[in-house]
């Protein structure tokens, strides 16, 4: 049971900690440190279910050896496409791309081949490798804002052993 007297002693930290917190907010926009978060118009990863394409599996894996969220795929020689359709599209395309577990990374040191088209064309070409952590690519897409098309990411890996591919995207005003 409560005291009555460490009733307000609560209350009272509970609320120095939401001056501090505000106080800290109220430094950091003066000081031009803040930034606003762009929105999100659309989350790959959230969307998996209307996915098509190879085998995947959405979870939180170990990525430049942090937990994240996303897409997990193991590419074969054969190239692989997963395809997204009706995506509204924004100015950016971001996608982040890693090799899962740490144990996988250790025992193999192959590369995996990301490709991701809009509607046919290729926006990015890129390879993923061990030390590469979970890398961040920003996909210009203005010129197609405000419109719904069909995303593909295609991946292979030419040597598959312990290729364990995370990726995530957003599609972002």
């Amino acid at each position: 049971m409560v005291s009555a007297a460490a009733a307000p002693r609560r209350l009272n930290a509970a609320a120095a900690a939401r001056r501090t917190v505000r106080d800290a907010s109220s430094r950091a926009i003066r000081s031009g440190r803040s930034k606003t978060a762009t929105p999100v118009l659309y989350d790959f990863t959230q969307h998996a279910q209307e996915l098509v394409g190879g085998r995947f599996a959405v979870r939180t894996m170990e990525l430049d050896y942090r937990p994240r969220r996303g897409i997990l795929v193991q590419p074969g020689p054969q190239p692989t496409t997963y395809e997204w359709r009706e995506v509204p599209l924004g100015a950016s395309l971001v996608v982040y791309a890693g090799l899962h577990d740490y144990y996988a990374r250790k025992s193999a040191d192959g590369i995996v081949d990301v490709r991701v088209a809009i509607d046919g064309v290729e926006k990015l070409h890129t390879q993923v490798a061990n030390a590469d952590g979970w890398r961040r690519f920003d996909l210009d897409t203005r010129a197609l804002a405000g419109t719904r098309h069909t995303v593909t990411f295609t991946v292979a890996a030419p040597n598959p052993a312990w290729r364990n591919l995370g990726f995530h995207a957003e599609a972002r005003q």
